[in-house]
């Protein structure tokens, strides 16, 4: 895999992505239709479909604006969602994803999202949140994270992946979210579904690794949305009400 597929987030300079407006949405749109055929043989999306929603920007779309995001809403992702779903329904998918994962890393501390967003707010983070796994541990440096996860949609295009798992030394085992880079986890192939082959839906699989405080959070943290006043909707609506995106105010 390159670079530019995992593990190197490219600086795009704010004002020339699509910000999911119709023209650059179309062109994702098409270049997913024209792809759809080889998506699907080879199971995973293809580079030029990939750089295709890049470009239309799913991923920065609920990035916040000081990392150069758009803080955009949810009806706007939905329609783009749609439009790239009618030319393929595993781009659309991935496409989706990309963009709510940057509202779940949003709500990490201000210091792990400058490292993930730091060059530029296109960064496809691909997650693994229901159900938890693996486990982590406190250490003195921060956490230590180890396991499988399932399900991991667009996985082998992702910069970094959140990863829930329970806090197995703490009462109760709470459920925290962790960022990883990309590069850090090994990708089994273990998707074959019919209908959204092409998502790359896989397996994967992290050794023992330590990870610092400011690239987690308490899952229900995520699912409850910030509580910082003055934040946007994509960052303080509930998760639950944030996936109701056809009765999402524009």
């Amino acid at each position: 895999m390159t670079d530019t597929e995992r593990g190197r987030v490219r600086a795009t300079p704010r004002g020339l992505s699509g910000a999911l407006r119709p023209p650059a949405v179309g062109q994702a749109a098409d270049a997913a239709l024209r792809d759809t055929r080889t998506a699907q043989r080879e199971r995973r999306l293809t580079a030029n479909t990939v750089a295709a929603l890049e470009a239309a920007g799913f991923a920065r779309h609920f990035v916040p604006r000081r990392w150069g995001g758009e803080e955009g809403t949810f009806s706007e992702v939905f329609r783009a969602s749609v439009r790239v779903g009618e030319g393929c329904a595993s781009a659309a998918w991935c496409a989706v994803l990309w963009a709510a994962h940057g509202r779940f890393t949003a709500l990490l501390p201000e210091e792990g999202q400058k490292e993930i967003w730091g060059e530029g707010p296109d960064a496809r983070i691909a997650a693994a949140l229901m159900p938890a796994s693996g486990n982590a541990s406190r250490v003195p440096e921060g956490w230590r994270l180890q396991g499988e996860w399932d399900l991991v949609s667009g996985v082998d295009h992702a910069h970094w992946v959140l990863l829930a798992a329970p806090e197995t030394d703490t009462p109760g085992r709470p459920v925290r979210v962790f960022a990883v880079p990309g590069s850090l986890v090994s990708v089994r192939d273990t998707w074959n579904a019919t209908g959204l082959r092409a998502t790359g839906s896989n397996r994967v699989v992290l050794d023992a690794t330590v990870l610092p405080d400011a690239r987690s959070a308490p899952l229900a943290t995520m699912l409850a949305g910030g509580a910082t006043e003055g934040l946007p909707r994509c960052h303080s609506a509930p998760a639950w009400d944030a996936m109701r995106w056809r009765l999402a105010p524009a």
